[in-house]
């Protein structure tokens, strides 16, 4: 026995050891509210009581019972309307909610309650012979008002002593009185344990957040904590501050969905969160400072944080990473002598053309290109000048097609163009165009020409991609021998 009280009071030492101020705030802001909640629905049900006192009970011949039952309401009725009264004020104070001022206005409602409900269970014990109201009472004072151990033990205590005290005098039955005595005081040791455990649950959840904060701002990334229903910033360390370019005085008005390109993207990754509880490594651009997009690698987990359900997402930059890989993927698909792309590139991409054209049933013409007399420049004027015939063929043709005209070069002086969205008769009039404004261009010690082969793809044919290019290169081989007859 001697065990168990020593251990109960290491435990209530252990409650009542110095609190940090922020807690307190954050306690008695909750105590507060509670109390002006508490306040409202008893104003309503004592209103009832009093229409009960005045007309139900009126033909109760115990009068004295009725008189002290009326003032115990209008009591309780009056200190909750005064407290109604003064709450909208107190609440916009801090000065006065971090003041030991609030301790006592909580505590003294929480008392005055207690002994009302004691002065009531003493009365009723004259009439009706239970004490229903002090037991109701106790437990909800100790579920619903988290109170310091410290504040909590001598409010029930005195309220206890006054409602033992009351039994003695009301309770003429000792077998009676024994049995409340046992049941109001276990009753009362039951809520106390319930008060202290639910106040040191708290205190042990603050601590906990608050070592979670120190955690998150001396990250090195930037984190954001975000509400999961409307994208409130619940924290941001300074790193994401910087990062986003925000202050921490706008704050409240910045939500989540700002930073993304739009709002699918933040759907589409909270439907990810609530069927696996996380989501890592997404790649995506998301809006910082000065309005500026940069690449970020995002890695979320849904987290609670204050009771509610909340998104910490991880930060990394990866801007210059991106910028390298575009830089890469430029150098894998573009030709860096023409600036057009690649073999490879073109390839692919016309291979995923003829692939969908016999899905979609769509056509297109391909058109294979040789550069001609290219070895001639080469060994006359040497492979510079060669290089320049090329460059100047390229960017005529360049200027001549349109954006969604395919163009690329197959290799050396030999270049395809897939036309998706013309007519065979639109290309043949385009191609005599650049054949003329190839003629045309700046003079040269040698003439600019250009042999072509078009052929036009029809879905319905069996032809795969190696088949078109050879029966155009040999269109295009026709017209070359031509062209050297003629000259």
């Amino acid at each position: 026995m001697k065990n168990l009280i020593d251990k109960f009071k290491r435990f209530i030492s252990k409650q009542t050891k110095e609190t940090p101020q922020e807690f307190i705030h954050e306690n008695n802001v909750q105590l507060l509210k509670r109390l002006n909640i508490v306040s409202i629905i008893l104003t309503i049900l004592y209103l009832f009581y009093l229409y009960a006192d005045f007309v139900m009970l009126n033909s109760v011949e115990n009068t004295l019972f009725r008189y002290i039952l009326i003032v115990i309401h209008l009591l309780s009725l009056f200190i909750s309307i005064i407290y109604l009264c003064i709450y909208p004020n107190i609440k916009k104070s801090a000065t006065f909610i971090n003041s030991k001022k609030a301790t006592i206005l909580i505590v003294s409602y929480i008392s005055m309650y207690l002994l009302l409900g004691a002065a009531g269970s003493i009365n009723s014990q004259n009439f009706s012979g239970n004490i229903d109201a002090y037991i109701t009472i106790v437990i909800g004072v100790a579920v619903l008002f988290h109170l310091s151990p410290i504040f909590l033990i001598p409010a029930f205590l005195i309220a206890h002593l006054i409602l033992y005290i009351g039994l003695l005098y009301t309770v003429h039955d000792s077998a009676d009185l024994v049995t409340k005595q046992i049941n109001s005081t276990a009753t009362v040791i039951i809520a106390l344990f319930i008060g202290i455990i639910f106040y040191s649950n708290k205190k042990k959840e603050y601590f906990h957040q608050e070592n979670f904060a120190k955690l998150f701002e001396i990250n090195p990334y930037p984190l954001v904590l975000t509400k999961i229903n409307d994208g409130k910033i619940v924290k941001i360390n300074q790193r994401a501050l910087r990062f986003y370019g925000k202050n921490e005085d706008e704050l409240d008005k910045v939500r989540a969905g700002e930073f993304y390109k739009n709002e699918k993207q933040r759907v589409d990754m909270i439907e990810q969160l609530k069927n696996y509880g996380f989501v890592k490594n997404l790649v995506l651009e998301q809006k910082t400072a000065n309005g500026e997009y940069k690449w970020v690698q995002l890695n979320y987990e849904l987290v609670e944080y204050g009771g509610e359900q909340c998104i910490l997402a991880g930060v990394t930059d990866v801007t210059s990473l991106k910028e390298i890989e575009a830089e890469l993927m430029l150098h894998a698909t573009i030709d860096p002598l023409t600036g057009i792309r690649n073999r490879r590139s073109g390839l692919q991409y016309l291979n995923e053309l003829l692939v969908n054209s016999k899905t979609s049933g769509e056509s297109f013409i391909l058109c294979f290109i040789d550069v001609n007399n290219l070895k001639i420049v080469n060994d006359k004027y040497g492979h510079a000048e060669g290089d320049n015939l090329i460059k100047t063929v390229c960017q005529i043709i360049q200027e001549q097609i349109e954006e969604q005209d395919l163009f690329f070069r197959y290799g050396g002086d030999e270049f395809i163009i897939v036309f998706t969205e013309k007519e065979v008769h639109e290309v043949h009039q385009l191609w005599e165009r650049i054949v003329v404004l190839l003629s045309e261009t700046t003079p040269k010690p040698y003439q600019i020409s250009v042999s072509h082969g078009l052929i036009s793809y029809d879905p319905n044919q069996d032809m795969t991609l190696q088949e078109m290019i050879e029966q155009a290169d040999q269109e295009m081989y026709r017209e070359k021998q031509l062209l050297k007859r003629l000259v």
